[in-house]
């Protein structure tokens, strides 16, 4: 390990014998240990770092190495600017901590970067010194009954826990390789040491414990690089609306058929690549003026993406958006427009006023599909007034197609 020499010190100092503490870390970017990217993108990332077992409290130091690498040769591919200093790890750089004279952010090695990260003021230097006689040329490195001495830093004072949950260790950009292929930013040569658990601060100093290397578990970020954007392996969680969504409000305009008012929005999650459009196909059973496609998906930077039709949902129809990765299964979400379904039975009649009193109104029952639902007028509020639309619906009122007795449509030629 190429440790250098502030944090070897810090790592050495007032360390007792290896304990078996299990620390992970990984590298990840918006939340996965996969990204699919296109050459010459950057690529955010971060190092996240968890002890598993918690027997101390917390972090006292924590550095490792990082290098971009071609996934197969391990041959290096590209050059990585210093990480920046998450707020949490403020403590573990200088002045509160100590770092390498580089910075916390690693020391640059033929763009690798060596010893990310730092350590906390265990010692518990603060900026008050005597130096005397019996004290000569005083440093941070000495501790002695007779004199007192201390350093510039490091002068914060001893966060605990720090690690107990998921802590964000260092962030970065770095800028994608030019040619299509898999890569890996790599982390190595990672140390730690945790506060033992019998400390409290009050004594002359903290007394930290070193994590066996053999104990840390690295998951690094695997980079694919595809000039067409590629569609990476993972599921889409739908999140609003849900998958099997039953939506129940009214699908258009009461007194002007043309404007549609169904789903047109969807909240998900998923992989680095579920942004890419390519990998998105759309399929309705009935399609009501032009044919449905997504217009839009904007990604949040974690991992979370809008995705936005070109146009509502048909009504009395199944609308399916699927997800195709290049490997792996595919994630189909399934959205039924069944006007007046408020109980999601599959059947539109008057049993849904019921269901409509009791799980939305009363909340003798739990609505199905929530608001999908509840608000049958699409006013944004669920009161009476959507009793009376959805006997409107049910009666084929104003511009409404009279659903009675409608049963609701199947996939059939959708996945």
């Amino acid at each position: 390990m190429r440790n250098l020499v502030v944090l070897t010190i810090a790592a050495c100092f007032l360390t007792t014998a290896a304990m078996a503490v299990d620390l992970e870390l990984s590298v990840e970017s918006g939340g996965s240990n996969s990204v699919t990217v296109q050459p010459g993108d950057p690529v955010s990332y971060s190092v996240e770092g968890t002890l598993i077992n918690t027997s101390n409290r917390g972090l006292a130091l924590v550095g490792f190495d990082l290098e971009l690498v071609e996934a197969g040769s391990g041959t290096q591919a590209g050059s990585l600017a210093q990480t920046s200093t998450p707020a949490g790890m403020g403590n573990f750089a200088v002045p509160d901590g100590l770092n390498n004279p580089a910075g916390y952010g690693g020391t640059d090695d033929a763009g690798k970067l060596l010893q990310v990260g730092g350590a906390q003021n265990t010692i518990n230097n603060t900026v008050d010194c005597v130096i005397d006689d019996d004290c000569p040329g005083a440093s941070n490195l000495c501790i002695d009954l007779e004199c007192t001495a201390s350093a510039p830093f490091p002068v914060g004072t001893v966060i605990e826990n720090i690690g107990h949950t998921q802590e964000t260790l260092a962030t970065g950009t770095l800028t994608a390789p030019g040619t299509d292929g898999t890569y890996m930013l790599k982390l190595t040569d990672a140390f730690a040491n945790v506060i033992a658990s019998d400390q409290s601060g009050s004594d002359l100093y903290w007394a930290t414990e070193s994590v066996d290397p053999a104990n840390i578990a690295v998951t690094n970020l695997t980079i694919t690089v595809s000039a067409s954007g590629g569609c990476e392996t993972g599921a889409i969680t739908w999140n609003n609306p849900m998958d099997g969504t039953v939506d129940a409000r009214q699908p258009r305009d009461i007194n002007n058929g043309a404007v549609l008012q169904g789903i047109d929005t969807f909240d998900v999650s998923g992989p680095a690549s579920a942004d890419n459009l390519d990998c998105w196909t759309l399929c309705e059973t009935v399609v009501e003026g032009t044919a449905n496609s997504i217009g839009s998906i904007v990604d949040d930077g974690r991992g979370n993406y809008t995705i936005t039709l070109n146009r509502r949902i048909s009504p009395g129809a199944v609308t399916t958006l699927t997800y195709t990765p290049d490997a792996g299964a595919a994630s189909t979400g399934t959205f039924t427009s069944l006007p007046a379904d408020s109980s999601a039975d599959g059947v539109s009649n008057t049993a849904d006023i019921l269901s409509l009193i009791d799980c939305c109104l009363n909340a003798v029952c739990t609505p199905a599909w929530g608001v999908y639902s509840c608000d049958i007028d699409q006013s944004a509020v669920v009161n009476t007034a959507d009793i009376l639309r959805l006997i409107d619906l049910l009666n084929g009122a104003g511009q409404f197609v009279q659903p009675w007795n409608l049963a609701s449509p199947v996939t059939t030629g959708c996945p």
